[in-house]
């Protein structure tokens, strides 16, 4: 009788000693997992010195543009070119019947302030752009040769994939036209006859910018 009750005794203790150290694992890890994940959202982004960037959408606006920054956790400096002449828009605004464009690009300085580090998220920023349009008249052997000088403000937003990002952004400035002048085609002789018109104007644009941050 005494043998009996001394193997039940072990069996209930043994099997609180084993649910009692199940719970204490249990509570440990419940315990655990909260810090975890607390230091993983705490993580910082990693910095971030720049990027470079393509411009694809500049298809149907003002010219695709590639270009690059660089800067600090908010601040940075860029620098961009755009093949004018195969924007939609700008075959649309800058052509009349009959005429085409040579080569026309455009130059741009900008600084950008991000409102959150690692040059993420909102941003605001100022640029200035230097665009050199070239226009033919085929028939009349004339082209036409006209500078502006674009500032304009911006507001956009990055979205950060890891190294990659997508950045959207719109602007709007003013359009000045610094100098301009026609100049005749080999074989033309007609180029007194015309005038460069002056297409000063208001200014905007938009951007998507495909780029990868170092």
């Amino acid at each position: 009788m005494n043998r009996r009750i001394a193997t039940w005794s072990c069996v209930v203790v043994c099997s609180i000693g084993v649910s009692t150290g199940r719970e204490a694992r249990a509570e440990e890890a419940a315990r655990a997992a909260p810090r975890e994940e607390t230091a993983l959202r705490d993580e910082p982004e990693r910095a971030v010195l720049g990027s470079a960037f393509v411009d694809p959408a500049g298809l149907l606006l003002f010219g695709p543009r590639v270009g690059g920054e660089l800067g600090g956790e908010r601040w940075t400096v860029g620098a961009s070119a755009r093949v004018f002449h195969w924007g939609l828009i700008s075959r649309a605004l800058f052509l009349q019947e009959e005429w085409s464009f040579a080569f026309s690009y455009g130059v741009a300085l900008r600084g950008r302030y991000y409102l959150q580090p690692a040059q993420r998220g909102l941003h605001l920023g100022v640029a200035a752009e230097l665009l050199a349009t070239n226009v033919e008249q085929a028939a009349e052997r004339v082209v036409t040769h006209s500078f502006y000088g674009v500032p304009h403000i911006e507001v956009g937003y990055r979205l950060p994939f890891g190294s990659f990002y997508i950045d959207g952004s719109a602007g709007a400035g003013y359009a000045f036209q610094l100098a301009s002048r026609v100049d005749d085609l080999p074989g033309g002789s007609s180029a007194q006859l015309y005038e460069a018109a002056d297409e000063s104007n208001v200014y905007a644009s938009a951007a998507l910018d495909l780029g990868l941050r170092f």
